[in-house]
């Protein structure tokens, strides 16, 4: 469901950017396709400023964890126990448990 391909990234930007062209809202899309309401805006702005081609390639990497292993193993057991809902939940919990914003 959760695939990292990258086809199916493009795929789900896509659904989006239809979603959004069939009047449907950010926060209905995101619900829909469980993510963050946030992303779909950023989609969205990403195809407005530079179209199909920009929103069809994905070229974050991601960066380093200021998290230590330890913290990420711990969070890991933690996340595996509960679900989230969203990232705004993660993002505080590390906030407070961790220091790391």
């Amino acid at each position: 469901m959760r695939s990292q391909r990258e086809d199916h990234g493009i795929a789900r930007r896509a659904n989006a950017i239809l979603l959004l062209d069939d009047g449907k809202s950010c926060q209905a899309i995101a619900e829909f396709l469980y993510l963050d309401d946030d992303t779909i805006r950023g989609w969205y702005k990403t195809y407005r400023e530079g179209g199909w081609d920009a929103l069809s390639t994905d070229s974050w990497k991601g960066g380093q964890s200021r998290m230590t292993p330890a913290q990420e193993t711990e969070l890991c057991a933690r996340l595996d126990e509960r679900f989230c809902r969203s990232t705004v939940e993660i993002r505080a919990h590390i906030a407070v448990q961790y220091g790391v914003d």
